[in-house]
């Protein structure tokens, strides 16, 4: 059975606990049935131009939004005990660590694994594994930077990369490329 989440943080700056919007996409017996974003306010509203650049939000976007701590109930039956997946893994899990560390929630228990690590062993070929260029290289429609889209192009290049490598789990898979699944700490 091929279950995950796939998920993807959009911050407001530099610091990892200034998520300003998230996307998810559930994946279940390997097939997409659901991707969603929300905004979030971020404890200090506070854009840098080179976010507000990349993804295009501001604090006048976020400004009536949920806090992540008002988010995280919708949230953590989504994400608790699941295999999550994520385009460069470690910056969306220390948004997740650290937006968890300001609020008064536990870690929830889960594991996570990345797709970029998956597309570099599935597609050594390519010459960039950057979400946008892998996307563009496998047909995956994309609208870069807003977080359901890349949270569902995430899914999309694990589920390609379970037909590319004859695959029937993502653990089967990660244990033949050799690639860690990790667990959230």
């Amino acid at each position: 059975m091929i279950d995950f989440v796939a998920l993807d943080f959009e911050t407001a700056n530099e610091r990892r606990n200034s998520a300003c919007a998230i996307g998810l996409t559930t994946v279940r017996d390997g097939m997409i049935v659901d991707t969603f974003s929300r905004l979030i306010r971020p404890a200090e509203l506070r854009f840098s131009y080179w976010n507000t650049r990349v993804h295009g939000l501001s604090e006048i976007d976020v400004k009536d939004a949920p806090t992540f701590d008002e988010l995280w109930p919708e949230l953590l039956p989504l994400l608790e005990n699941r295999l999550l997946v994520a385009h460069n893994a470690s910056f969306d899990m220390s948004v997740l660590r650290h937006s968890l560390y300001e609020s008064p929630h536990p870690l929830p228990r889960l594991s996570y694994i990345c797709s970029v690590h998956i597309s570099r062993s599935v597609w050594p070929e390519m010459t960039s594994h950057r979400l946008n260029d892998v996307s563009r290289s496998l047909g995956i429609k994309l609208n870069h930077h807003e977080a359901g889209s890349d949270s569902r192009a995430s899914a999309e290049i694990v589920l390609r990369s379970l037909r590319e490598t004859e695959s029937i789990s993502i653990i089967g898979m990660a244990n033949k490329l050799k690639i860690r699944c990790k667990v959230f700490r």
